[in-house]
């Protein structure tokens, strides 16, 4: 596919961080939403959809100079890589094969929307790491048993789809103890390794979805 002009984003959460859509213009002066998807192949699948007139993004000619130089920086190409808002001030992009591990490099950083564990939680289902989704969930609970408990049943729907896809995991509970966070990191760390394993065998199969 020919490569067109980038002339903004929209943000479909609209609040962030949050994936961001880039938008092109192309030879006929339409503006389309771009998405990069799998085929069966499990090859990149580049996707257009026409933007509507009216539709509201932000557009590159209307940001503040400096910010429009920081998104030229990037030197995105919509045809091989994702858009990813931490703010609407801080834009990144990534290699779309590579989106596991941009993920893990975000949840990395513990103070990363630490207020915000939904957002980790769904950024570590990107990750195709059972064993970090294990432990956002975990912090997920804790927070909000400290701060806000009303959401817990919502949590406890995550855990239960976590659980059916990873029954393995349950192993984790059952060896808890009152002083024991380093037990926890051990067991973790075997189901890890042997979590990999599974993921390499089937090719990716037993992503929790």
């Amino acid at each position: 596919m020919e490569r067109f002009k980038v002339i903004g984003y929209a943000c479909p959460l609209g609040r962030y961080p949050s994936p961001i859509t880039p938008i092109i213009e192309d030879d006929k002066g339409k503006y389309n939403a771009v998405y990069l998807n799998y085929d069966k192949e499990n090859n990149l699948d580049l996707v257009t959809e026409p933007v509507r007139p009216n539709s509201k993004f932000s557009r590159l000619s209307d940001l503040p100079e400096d910010q429009k130089n920081k998104f030229e920086q990037l030197q995105f190409d919509y045809r091989r890589q994702r858009l990813f808002a931490i703010s609407d001030e801080d834009i990144k992009c990534y290699d779309a094969k590579e989106e596991a591990s941009f993920f893990t490099e975000l949840l990395e950083d513990k103070k990363f929307f630490r207020d915000e564990p939904f957002v980790r939680i769904s950024l570590a289902k990107g990750t195709q790491d059972s064993s970090l989704l294990y432990y956002e969930l975990d912090s997920c609970k804790r927070y909000l048993k400290k701060n806000n408990r009303e959401l817990l049943p919502f949590l406890e729907k995550e855990d239960a789809k976590f659980g059916e896809n990873y029954p393995e995991f349950q192993l984790l509970e059952k060896n808890r103890n009152h002083s024991g966070v380093q037990l926890l990191d051990k067991n973790r760390e075997r189901m890890r390794i042997r979590i990999y394993i599974s993921i390499d065998r089937e090719r990716g199969k037993l992503i929790y979805a």
